[in-house]
């Protein structure tokens, strides 16, 4: 189960960038029929068609990997031993810090102030994330 079913969302257009390549460089997108259809001319026509290009497009490698990750990730009980694994690692460790995420994908802040977005997770000891 990935975030989109976990938490519930569906968005009318999904990016995702480079983790889906596996650390090789690899970019997609999806959106319902009706929206991806303005990606192929032949279907809506020159005056309703939009071109769709992007620098981490066409990596046959990234892609041999992104479809291997994906066949890996929709077996049986994956997600729920990403999340096991993921709740280990956010243990107490005796020192000031906050976790934003999942289990199965999460940044760790080293300071006291609970983070709840991007704008207040600020950092107590900036240099002690480096």
């Amino acid at each position: 189960m990935g975030a989109q079913e976990r938490y519930g969302v569906t968005p009318d257009i999904c990016t995702l960038g480079k983790i889906i390549g596996v650390c090789f460089p690899l970019a997609a997108l999806g959106a319902s029929a009706e929206i991806m259809q303005h990606l192929d001319m032949s279907r809506v026509g020159a005056d309703k068609w939009l071109t769709q290009l992007g620098t981490l497009s066409g990596n046959p490698i990234a892609a041999a990997a992104g479809l291997k990750t994906m066949e890996v990730l929709r077996r049986d009980g994956v997600f729920d031993t990403l999340r096991a694994n993921g709740q280990t690692m956010q243990a107490d460790a005796g020192i000031a810090y906050q976790i934003c995420g999942d289990y199965t994908l999460f940044d760790v802040f080293f300071t006291a102030t609970p983070c709840s977005d991007y704008r207040n997770a600020k950092h107590d000891d900036p240099q002690r994330d480096l």
